[in-house]
């Protein structure tokens, strides 16, 4: 259940709200990662800075090009935030993100049986 006066994340260009399969924070800062099956990318990261109270899609352009879908996620500090996942036929994805979750790279990819 959602805390009073949060909102649901707004709808991506495409109209469409992401599947989440985790959701994590740190202080005000809210990351939730999981699968948008648009467009070809399977994958989703949403990211609050106000405790919830609104949502933004982070831009494919702000994803490392990857096929898998994340399934789990969290803080390291309060800055630096990595989010696992799995793709079909056993490759594992690891994404790291310095900067709460706006932007995101790929310091490892396939990883076989992760």
């Amino acid at each position: 259940m959602a805390p009073r006066g949060a909102t649901r994340p707004s709808p991506s260009p495409a109209g469409d709200t992401p599947d989440l399969n985790a959701v994590f924070s740190s202080a005000a800062t809210i990351v939730g990662v999981g699968q948008d099956q648009m467009g070809g990318d399977p994958e989703a990261v949403i990211t609050s800075n106000d405790y919830g109270a609104t949502w933004v899609e982070v831009l494919i352009a702000n994803l490392p090009p990857t096929d898998a879908n994340l399934n789990d996620g969290l803080f390291v500090t309060s800055t630096n935030v990595v989010a696992v996942g799995d793709a079909m036929g056993g490759v594992g994805e690891i994404i790291l993100s310095v900067d709460r979750g706006a932007s995101w790279t790929n310091p490892l990819s396939g990883l076989a049986g992760f």
